[in-house]
Formats: structure tokens, sequence, C-alpha cells
């Protein structure tokens, strides 16, 4: 192989690593919670365990892997799944309390929200899950 040909091909390996990277959520940054809410809803709405399990802190994997398998049908069902499903890549609003984030995504009703909570360790973001405060309490939540 010559140079010129071995170079190309490093490229190509590169470029593939990270076209992986991206898709295997290599984006999501956990350091924002707009990133991890964002990530987290996506990932709930293709019933995608993988991914869901990259945003919760690695020492909790296993058994949250175990427990959504188990009730994968129960799960991804019900309110938290429309939600999830509906919500198209809108603006996500962030409030904060402490270690302690929710990020509304989707208006249920006149009178409810679904937002997705959040917990921070350290100095990350990990997807908690998903809760549907009336809107009064979204508007109260972090004062």
């Amino acid at each position: 192989m010559n140079i010129k040909a071995f170079r190309v091909t490093r490229i190509l390996a590169v470029l593939l690593l990270a076209a992986f990277a991206t898709a295997c959520g290599g984006s999501v940054d956990l350091k924002d919670p707009k990133s991890v809410a964002k990530a987290g809803i996506e990932a709930w709405a293709k019933k995608d365990i993988a991914t869901l399990l990259k945003l919760i802190p690695e020492d909790q994997r296993a058994k949250a892997g175990e427990a959504l398998e188990k009730r994968k049908d129960k799960v991804f069902s019900g309110w938290r799944q429309k939600a999830a499903e509906a919500y198209k890549g809108g603006d996500l609003e962030v409030k904060t309390k402490g270690d302690r984030a929710r990020v509304k995504f989707h208006d249920m009703s006149a009178d409810e929200v679904a937002v997705v909570s959040l917990k921070k360790i350290g100095d990350n973001w990990y997807f908690h899950k998903i809760l549907s405060p009336s809107k009064k309490m979204w508007d109260e939540y972090g004062k």
C-alpha cells in the first residue's frame, strides 16, 4: 500500500469511528442538562434501552438494565411513551434546584406538562425519569 492510499484509509477509519460514536450517543454532553434530556427523550421514544443506560450513572446501569428489560412493555407504554413520541426536537426549558434539574419538553394538557428529571453527580447530569407535574408545580419549581 502506498502512502497516499494509507492516508485515505486512515482518514476513512477516523470518519467511521466518529460516525459510530455519534450514533451511539457520543454527542451527548453530560455537562449540559438539555443535551442529556434530549437524548433521553429521543431514546425513550425509540424504546432504546442501550442509549438510556448510557445516560445514567455507570454504577447503576446493570441493575437498571435488568429492570428495564423485564418491564419494557410496561415502561414503554402509556403517557410517558406518548409524551416522548410527541417531542419533535423543539425547545427545551431547564429549571434547576441544587443537584436536580427538570427539563420541560411537552405540554400534556392545559394543566399538565411532561418533564425529564435529571440528577447531577460531580460535573455530570444523568437521566432519572419522566414526570408529569401540573403547570403550577412546574412554574414554582426552582424558585
